[in-house]
C-alpha cells in the first residue's frame, strides 16, 4: 500500500467510486469539488500527486495547477500533476507544458500507473530537494565559523565582515580605530563569463598568493 497522499479535483457530479477503485492503493485520497477548498488544504498538506478534472468549480484546470505551482514554490514542494480529460485538446496541453506532467484521457488503468510513476518521482524530487537545503544549511554553517578560505587560505570574507561590524560598533560606543585590508577582483564575474568557474578560482588563488 502507498500512504503518500493523493488530491483529486474533481466536478460535484463526477464518479468518485471510480477513482476510489482505481487508486485503491493508496490509502490518502482527498477528493474537493472546491478549486479553493482544495487549494487551502495543499498550503497544510502538500499531496504527492495531484489529479485535475479540465474544470473544476471556481477555475480551470490550468489556473488550478498553475495555482498549485504557487504552493510549491512557497513551501519547497514538488507535487506530480496529472490533467484528467476527455475533451483536452493539443492546444490545451501545449498551454499547460509548464505546469502539467501528464494527461490521461479517462479514469482507467493509465491513472494507475501514472499515479505510481507521479508518486516515485514526487518521492525522490521531494527527498532532493531536502537534501539540498540541508547541504547549503550546513555550508553556510560552516563558512560563518571558518577562519580561513578555503580556496585561497586567507581570511574568511564573511566572518571577517562579521567581526569588523562588531568592532565598528564597539567603536562607536567606547571610541577608538580599526583598521582592515580589503582585497578584490573588480572585474570577477567578467572572468567566470568570459572563462569560467575553474579559471575564475585559479586568478583568486593567484591574486591570493600576491
Amino acid at each position: 500500500m502507498f500512504d503518500n497522499q493523493i488530491i483529486i479535483f474533481a466536478h460535484p457530479d463526477s464518479r468518485r467510486e471510480a477513482y476510489e477503485i482505481a487508486l485503491k492503493k493508496f490509502e490518502q485520497l482527498h477528493f474537493t469539488s472546491s478549486a479553493v477548498e482544495g487549494l487551502q488544504f495543499l498550503e497544510s498538506s502538500p499531496a504527492h500527486v495531484a489529479f485535475i478534472e479540465s474544470d473544476c468549480e471556481e477555475m480551470t484546470g490550468i489556473e488550478i495547477a498553475e495555482a498549485i505551482r504557487d504552493i510549491d514554490d512557497e513551501v519547497n514542494h514538488f507535487t506530480y500533476i496529472c490533467l484528467v480529460s476527455n475533451e483536452a485538446t493539443d492546444t490545451l496541453i501545449q498551454s499547460a507544458v509548464d505546469t502539467v506532467d501528464s494527461h490521461v484521457p479517462v479514469v482507467n488503468r493509465a491513472l494507475v500507473a501514472t499515479a505510481m510513476a507521479g508518486n516515485r518521482l514526487a518521492i525522490k524530487i521531494n527527498d532532493l530537494a531536502r537534501l539540498s537545503q540541508h547541504l547549503q544549511s550546513a555550508n553556510i554553517l560552516l563558512l560563518s565559523g571558518q577562519l580561513l578560505d578555503p580556496l585561497t587560505g586567507l581570511g574568511n570574507r564573511k566572518l571577517a565582515e562579521q567581526s569588523l561590524n562588531d568592532s565598528i560598533r564597539q567603536i562607536e560606543s567606547r571610541g577608538g580605530a580599526v583598521c582592515v585590508l580589503m582585497l578584490a577582483i573588480t572585474n570577477f564575474n567578467d572572468v567566470i563569463q568570459s572563462h569560467n568557474q575553474h579559471i575564475a578560482d585559479e586568478l583568486v588563488i593567484a591574486v591570493s598568493e600576491k
